[in-house]
């Protein structure tokens, strides 16, 4: 597998290599840097899913269609 700095620049193809084999062989101070950036992708990834219209520059067509407002509404007050 290539190091990629950016995690955001993997491709399918690299995070598929990332198997328990992968971490395991992995020295401790690699795993920890990975497993950051991981966590920070999962992070950007989900943030990204919760935009809609109402809290970002993103037209309403761009919005989920199968969930209504007021569902976006209280999932937000939830969190």
């Amino acid at each position: 597998m290539v190091y990629v700095e950016n995690m955001a620049q993997l491709d399918k193809n690299d995070l598929a290599q990332m198997n328990e084999e992968y971490f395991k062989s992995l020295e401790k101070e690699r795993l920890i840097e990975v497993a950051k950036n991981l966590h920070q992708l999962a992070t950007d990834l989900w943030e990204k899913q919760q935009q809609s219209s109402e809290n970002s520059s993103q037209p309403p067509s761009k919005d989920n269609p199968y969930e209504s407002q007021q569902d976006s509404r209280v999932s937000q007050r939830l969190d």
